[in-house]
């Protein structure tokens, strides 16, 4: 599993190169602190990858949350 931290950038396909500005053990988390729009990253193994939106008409925040591969 490739390691994501704060910092990191990654290439959506919906966002273009995003930046990452947090990263959580558990996904349900980043829920609960209002990441919850998809970036569509699908190549990281182990972790996806959540927006939320700060500012009307603007690109969201981005975080990284771990999740179980089988």
């Amino acid at each position: 599993m490739q390691e994501l931290k704060t910092g990191d950038v990654v290439r959506s396909p919906r966002f273009g190169n995003i930046r990452i500005a947090r990263t959580y053990e558990d996904e349900n988390q980043a829920f609960a602190d209002g990441y919850t729009e998809s970036a569509h990253v699908w190549d990281i193994e182990g972790w996806r990858i959540f927006g939320k939106y700060t500012e009307s008409n603007r690109l969201p925040e981005f975080a990284a949350a771990k999740i179980e591969v089988s």
